[in-house]
């Protein structure tokens, strides 16, 4: 598009980031942050607590597995 302008007549714009951000750059921090939340969610959510007493650990040791 910044290219060749002149040759675009319509375009559809699809992302999730503005262009100018690198998304590879900040994304472990993003998956950290946000399986820290689940985490903590779960454990303060009873029923998921219930089921899923040892989320945090349980999802780290498949990793390693």
């Amino acid at each position: 598009m910044r290219i060749n302008p002149e040759m675009l007549r319509s375009v559809i714009l699809d992302g999730v980031v503005p262009p100018q951000t690198n998304f590879l750059l900040g994304s472990a921090k993003t998956m950290d942050q946000s399986f820290t939340k689940l985490f903590a969610a779960c454990k303060a959510d009873s029923a998921c607590n219930q089921f899923y007493p040892d989320l945090e650990k349980v999802y780290s040791k498949s990793l390693t597995d």
